[in-house]
């Protein structure tokens, strides 16, 4: 997260209150395509993220779309007004949405060739009805397929611990030496 232009500088150069403005921030949720953050911003500030922006990134503070910025030349940012808020950013491709359909389309194009190729001995009526019965019955089922994957590309895994006291007993394993980085077998 950064402050803007009115954030004092440290003796180095660097941004200073960078910690103090993220010490309240946690980690709720996290998917590949959707990180959720509980925030409390001080003063308002741009949220940034490591998120290289393409289309298809979208963004909501407590539930209300905000426009994703272009931050750092490239990457995903959020504006966040001063307060606690429920920070989302998500990213859905309606490309692979299209792809999944282009997939459904041919399997099913396929099943339909089959189906008429190898009901050529039957009349025409009784082919077109077959045929008519496959499309009946894919239909639905394809709909009821594509709102599940919506639904779960869209879903966030919710974390049952505060992501920072993981990665703080995680480190402190490993400096311990407790922890090898091989598997465990689990």
């Amino acid at each position: 997260m950064a402050a803007g232009p009115e954030c004092p500088h440290d003796v180095q150069g660097a941004r200073a209150g960078l910690a103090a403005l993220n010490a309240a921030t946690r980690l709720t949720a996290l998917t590949p395509n959707l990180v959720a953050l509980s925030v409390a911003a001080p003063r308002a500030t741009i949220l940034v993220t490591p998120f290289p922006l393409v289309p298809g990134w979208q963004g909501w503070v407590d539930g209300s779309a905000v426009r994703p910025l272009k931050v750092n030349g490239a990457f995903v940012g959020l504006r966040v007004p001063a307060g606690a808020h429920d920070v989302r950013v998500a990213y859905f491709s309606r490309l692979t949405l299209w792809s999944y359909r282009v997939r459904a389309g041919a399997l099913l194009g396929a099943l339909a060739a089959l189906i008429w190729l190898g009901l050529r001995a039957w009349p025409l009526r009784s082919r077109l009805l077959a045929l008519a019965a496959l499309f009946g019955a894919a239909l639905p089922a394809y709909a009821q397929l594509e709102t599940g994957f919506v639904r779960r590309a869209q879903s966030e895994l919710v974390l049952p611990n505060n992501y920072a006291e993981l990665l703080a007993a995680q480190l402190e394993r490993w400096q311990k030496g407790t922890v090898t980085g091989e598997p465990t077998g689990h």
